[in-house]
C-alpha cells in the first residue's frame, strides 16, 4: 500500500494536523545556515528525539535517537516496531520556505533490521495537494545495510502552500534514516533558490503582534466592523495593497493600537483616511467600467450606511472606480475549474496563543474571503453582511487555543456549505471530541439514531448492541438535545447533511466508555460501551451499500449494479461494453465516486448532446461579482442505451456524486430515487488562518440550466425512498429493491 493511501486510511484529522497545522517551527529563508537549524542530519536531540521533527502515526512505532548506528556525525534516527501488531509512523518537517527550480529531491541514508509485513522510507509532498512522492514501489523491507536512496518532484511555484519531507516505517521490525540532504535541480539548497515577494520581508509581528487590547463595547465593535470591512476591501481592490507592496496582516497590526484609542467617529474615519492615502496615489484605470456581464454583483451600499465622513466615502468609490486589474498577491483563479486560489496567507505556526489582535485578523481574513468570493453568499441562513459584526466579540473573547478554534468553527458553519465541514488543524477539537470511538457506525433513520453496522466482528461479542438498535441517550442526555447543542459546530449545507456528520461522532468520546441508553425489541436499557482508537478498528469504506458486492455486479434479469465508489477507470469499458446486454442499469451514488463517470456513462443516455449543468464563477479582476458560464455538453455515445436507467442517492451523495447525478439525469429514461442529497456542489477552493488552520468552501456555483440551484437544495429524487429500522434489521437495502422494481416494471 502506497503511503499516500497509508496516511488516507490512519485518517485525515491526524495527518493533516501535522500537514497543514504546521507545529513545525518555520525558519526564515534569510537567516544564516537556515537549513543547518533544519536538523537534517539529526544530530541535535532533546530526551532522545530529535529536534525540529514531528511523527504521525499509530503507538506500535517508537521513534528515538541513536547514537550507535549512523552515517555521518553522531545520531541517526530509529523507527522501532517490537509489538505484535503491524503500525504505521512517520517523521515529518516543514521545508522554510518555497523554492525556484524545476526539481526538488530529498536524499537520504537507510538501514533495516527485520522489516516485515509492509516495508520504509523517504517520502515529500509539495501541498496544497500539488505534487507527493514515497517509496512504495521500492520500498526497503527485511535487513539492509546503509544506503542512499532519493525522492524527486517537480516544483510549480504556482500556490505553493508548504513543503513537508519525512522518512516512515510500515510493519514490524526497525528503520534507521540518516544524512538528510536538499537539492534544487541537483544542487544543493541555499537562499538563492528561495521565493522571496516584497511583503514577504516585513516580518515584524510574525511571533507576537505586540498590540494591547482594550475592553470593547458596542461603539468598539461597530468601529472593528468598519475596519474589517475597509481592511478587505483595499486588500482586493487597492493598487498597491493587491500586488502585494505591503504586508497586509501587518498593517492592520499596525494601524490598530491608534485606532482603538479613537472614540469620536469623525477622528476615526479621518484617521482612516490618512492611513489610505498613505498608501499610494490612485491612477486612473480606463478598463475599470462596471461590469455589465456580471450575473451578482457586490453590494457597495456598506459604505454609504456605516461611513459618515463624504471624504472616506469618496476616497473608496475613488479606489472601487480605480481598482487593481493585475495579477493579485491574494488570489488567482483556476484557468480550467475557477475556483478561487488563495495564497500567501500567513498562518504564524511560531505563535503558541493566538492574541486578540490576531485572532481579530483571522475573521477579518475569513469573512472577507466569504465576502469577496463565495459564490452562494446569498444563500445563506444569515445576512452575511450582519455576521462580521456579531462575530467580534466572539473571536475577541475566545481567550484560549480551544475556544479560538471553536470560535473559527462557528462562522464556517454560518456558510451552511458542507464543503466546509472539516476545520482542518484544529486540534484542541479533536482532543476534545476524544480518540476513542464505539465499534458501531449510526445513521439517522426514521427521526431514530440506529446503529446500522457494527464495525469490527472480533468485537461484537464484547457488547449488547444489535444492527437496527435504537440509541435514545448518551452519558444521560437525549440525542435531541445533543444535536441541539452540537448544530452550531458542525457546518453543512442542510439538515441532512449535518445529522450525517454529527451522527459519526456521537460515540466519539475522550474517555474509554460511553454510557447509553439502548431500546432494541421494546426493551430500553443501559449500556455501558466499551471505545477503542482508531487503529484497533476495522472501519469500513462506508460508501459500499450493497455487502460482499464488487464495483459493478449483474443482478437478476440482467441489470447490471454499479456502485460508483469502486469503480476504477479501468472497468469503465468493461461496463461501457455490457450495457448492450443489461436490461437496466443501477448507479449507486450513495457514496464519492472513485472516477470522474459523468460524461463516459452518461453520454450512452442521451440521444443527442445535452447541456445539464451551468456554474457561477467569480470575475477575476471583479473581486465580488460572479457571472453565469455554459457547462460542459453531454454528447451522445453509440450504441445508445434504451433501457432504465435508476440512481440511488442520499445524504453521502455529494459534490462529485452530486455533478454525476445530475449528469445521469439528462438522460430519457433516468430515474433517481432515494433522500435528498448533501447539497454542496462545485469546486472546492481553501483558504488558511492564523494558528495554523485551513477550512474550505465552494468555490463556483453549479445550477441546473434553467438556474435552479443544487446548494443547500441537493439533487431531489424523482422518487423518496427512505430507510426503515425494520428494513435495517431484515438486512434490506430497500432502496436498491425499488431501483431494480422500477427496472423490472414493464421489462
Amino acid at each position: 500500500m502506497k503511503f499516500d493511501n497509508i496516511y488516507k486510511k490512519i485518517k485525515f484529522k491526524t495527518v493533516l494536523l501535522f500537514f497543514s497545522f504546521g507545529i513545525v517551527s518555520c525558519l526564515r529563508s534569510d537567516e544564516k545556515g537556515y537549513l543547518d537549524k533544519l536538523n537534517l542530519n539529526f544530530e541535535k536531540n532533546n530526551n532522545n528525539y530529535p529536534t525540529q521533527w514531528k511523527d504521525f502515526g499509530s503507538d506500535e512505532i517508537t521513534i528515538s535517537s541513536d547514537s550507535l548506528n549512523h552515517v555521518s556525525g553522531s545520531f541517526s534516527v530509529l523507527l522501532e516496531n517490537n509489538t505484535q501488531n503491524s503500525g504505521f509512523k512517520s517523521l515529518v518537517l516543514q521545508l522554510p520556505d518555497s523554492y525556484i527550480g524545476k526539481n526538488i529531491t530529498l536524499s537520504g541514508s537507510i538501514k533495516s533490521e527485520n522489516v516485515t509485513e509492509g516495508y520504509g522510507g523517504l517520502w515529500m509532498k509539495i501541498n496544497p495537494n500539488i505534487a507527493f512522492s514515497d517509496m512504495a514501489d521500492r520500498g526497503v523491507k527485511g535487513t539492509t545495510e546503509w544506503k542512499e536512496y532519493k525522492i524527486t518532484l517537480p516544483i510549480t511555484n504556482t500556490n505553493i502552500k508548504n513543503i513537508l519531507i519525512g522518512g516512515y516505517l510500515l510493519g514490524k521490525g526497525k528503520l534507521w534514516l540518516d544524512n538528510f540532504k536538499i537539492y534544487i535541480d541537483d544542487k544543493p539548497l541555499n537562499d538563492k533558490y528561495s521565493v522571496k515577494s516584497n511583503f514577504k520581508q516585513d516580518k515584524s509581528f510574525d511571533e507576537n503582534t505586540k498590540v494591547d487590547f482594550p475592553k470593547i463595547d458596542q461603539n468598539s465593535i461597530r468601529n472593528l466592523a468598519i475596519l474589517g470591512r475597509i481592511w478587505g476591501f483595499l486588500k482586493y481592490h487597492h493598487p498597491d495593497v493587491a500586488k502585494g507592496k505591503f504586508n497586509w496582516d501587518n498593517e492592520f497590526f499596525r494601524l490598530l493600537p491608534t485606532y482603538l484609542t479613537i472614540n469620536n467617529k469623525d477622528d476615526l474615519e479621518n484617521y482612516l483616511l490618512n492611513w489610505i492615502n498613505n498608501l499610494g496615489k490612485i491612477s486612473i484605470c480606463e478598463r475599470c467600467k462596471n461590469n455589465n456581464n456580471a450575473s451578482l454583483k457586490h453590494n457597495l451600499l456598506w459604505i454609504e450606511k456605516m461611513i459618515s465622513s463624504e471624504r472616506l466615502k469618496n476616497k473608496l468609490k475613488e479606489i472601487y472606480c480605480n481598482r487593481y486589474q493585475g495579477e493579485s498577491n491574494y488570489v488567482k483563479f483556476n484557468p480550467v475549474i475557477f475556483n478561487p486560489r488563495f495564497i500567501n496567507e500567513p498562518v504564524y505556526h511560531n505563535v503558541v496563543k493566538l492574541d486578540a489582535p490576531l485572532r481579530l485578523l483571522s475573521l477579518f481574513r475569513y469573512w472577507n474571503t466569504i465576502e469577496f468570493f463565495y459564490p452562494y453568499k446569498n444563500q445563506t441562513n444569515k445576512e452575511w453582511s450582519s455576521v462580521l459584526e456579531e462575530y467580534i466579540p466572539i473571536f475577541l473573547n475566545a481567550e484560549n487555543n480551544l475556544k479560538y478554534e471553536l470560535a473559527v468553527l462557528r462562522i464556517i458553519t454560518e456558510i451552511n456549505d458542507s464543503h466546509a465541514a472539516t476545520l482542518i488543524g484544529a486540534s484542541h477539537i479533536d482532543s476534545l471530541r476524544g480518540k476513542f470511538y464505539a465499534p458501531i457506525k449510526l445513521e439517522f433513520i426514521e427521526n431514530n439514531l440506529v446503529i446500522v453496522d457494527l464495525i469490527d466482528s472480533k468485537l461484537k461479542s464484547k457488547n449488547k448492541l444489535k444492527v437496527g438498535g435504537i440509541i435514545t441517550q448518551i452519558n444521560g442526555k437525549p440525542i435531541s438535545a445533543i444535536l441541539d447543542s452540537l448544530k452550531l459546530f458542525y457546518p453543512s449545507s442542510n439538515e441532512i447533511s449535518m445529522r450525517r456528520d454529527i451522527a459519526s461522532d456521537l460515540t466519539r468520546s475522550p474517555n474509554k466508555n460511553l454510557a447509553v441508553k439502548y431500546y432494541y425489541n421494546n426493551i430500553s436499557e443501559n449500556i455501558n460501551i466499551p471505545l477503542y482508537e482508531k487503529y484497533q478498528l476495522k472501519f469500513k469504506n462506508d460508501t459500499s451499500n450493497v455487502k460482499n458486492m464488487q464495483g459493478f455486479k449483474t443482478l437478476n434479469n440482467k441489470i447490471t449494479y454499479i456502485d460508483l465508489s469502486k469503480v476504477n477507470p479501468n472497468d469503465i469499458p468493461v461496463l461501457q461494453s455490457q450495457f448492450k446486454n443489461s436490461a437496466g442499469i443501477v448507479f449507486d451514488i450513495r457514496n464519492y465516486p472513485k472516477a470522474f463517470v459523468p460524461f463516459l456513462f452518461g453520454s450512452y443516455f442521451v440521444s443527442k448532446p445535452t447541456s445539464f449543468v451551468k456554474f457561477l464563477v467569480g470575475i477575476q479582476k471583479e473581486p465580488g461579482e460572479f457571472k453565469f458560464i455554459k457547462g460542459p455538453v453531454i454528447s451522445p455515445a453509440f450504441p445508445m442505451f434504451k433501457g432504465k436507467v435508476v440512481v440511488i442517492v442520499n445524504a453521502k451523495t455529494q459534490s462529485q456524486g452530486e455533478y454525476t447525478a445530475m449528469a445521469f439525469r439528462s438522460g430519457a429514461n433516468t430515474t433517481i430515487i432515494g433522500e435528498n442529497t448533501a447539497g454542496a456542489d462545485g469546486n472546492v477552493s481553501n483558504i488558511s488562518l492564523p494558528g495554523g488552520l485551513s477550512t474550505n468552501f465552494s468555490g463556483i456555483g453549479v445550477f441546473y440550466p434553467n438556474g435552479t440551484p443544487t446548494q443547500r437544495v441537493g439533487i431531489i429524487p424523482d422518487l423518496i425512498v427512505k430507510p426503515t429500522i425494520n428494513g435495517i434489521r431484515n438486512g434490506k437495502d430497500e432502496m436498491l429493491d425499488m431501483a431494480i422494481s422500477i427496472i423490472n416494471n414493464d421489462n
